[in-house]
């Protein structure tokens, strides 16, 4: 039983060490209210309704129209 205490007692000492010596970042893609995609290893993906930019003269001339979509990172560094 002793043992078995000191191994989940290594185990939690490392994660906290680890965890506080790292850094990670989360990215989200919200489409409005509503979260559709999240990542942590990269950019998070987009839903395909983001803003298309078109060539036409008129559209051009136009305002363009806004995107109801955001993308937004949570970002985590280590305290220094």
């Amino acid at each position: 039983m002793k043992a078995m205490l000191h191994k989940v007692m290594a185990m939690c000492m490392a994660l906290i060490v680890l965890m506080t010596t790292t850094s990670f970042t989360v990215a989200m893609h919200y489409c409005g209210d509503t979260l559709v995609s999240y990542s942590f290893s990269h950019k998070a993906e987009g839903c395909g309704m983001e803003k298309v930019a078109t060539a036409t003269l008129c559209d051009q001339e136009r305002m363009q129209k806004t995107s109801c979509c955001t993308d937004q990172q949570l970002i985590y560094r280590r305290p220094r």
